[in-house]
């Protein structure tokens, strides 16, 4: 049981920190190619003779998806500190 909730806990917190994760890896794409990314627009950005700036765009943008999804994260967070306090103290107590 204990399993099951620390890894329901580590899925809550992975999903409601995603949106940051996706702003991050659109700005790390976007400066190894040489391109700009923003919130105001897509411009072109042309990845192995593709363009990806829309898509870029999109994973930039939705980091304000994380606003809806912090509660999430938190419940996550909290839930793994209060499981990792009570497996002190029960370690603590044999």
């Amino acid at each position: 049981m204990t399993r099951a909730l620390a890894l329901l806990f580590g899925i809550c917190l992975l999903l409601g920190v995603l949106p940051i994760l996706s702003m991050m890896a659109a700005t790390g794409i976007a400066s190894a190619a040489g391109c700009n990314v923003n919130e105001g627009g897509s411009y072109p950005c042309i990845i192995l003779g593709a363009d990806w700036g829309e898509t870029l765009n999109f994973m930039f943008v939705a980091a304000w998806f994380f606003f809806i999804t912090f509660p999430l994260a938190a419940i996550g967070l909290v839930g793994l500190i209060v499981m990792g306090v009570l497996h002190l103290i029960r370690s603590l107590r044999r």
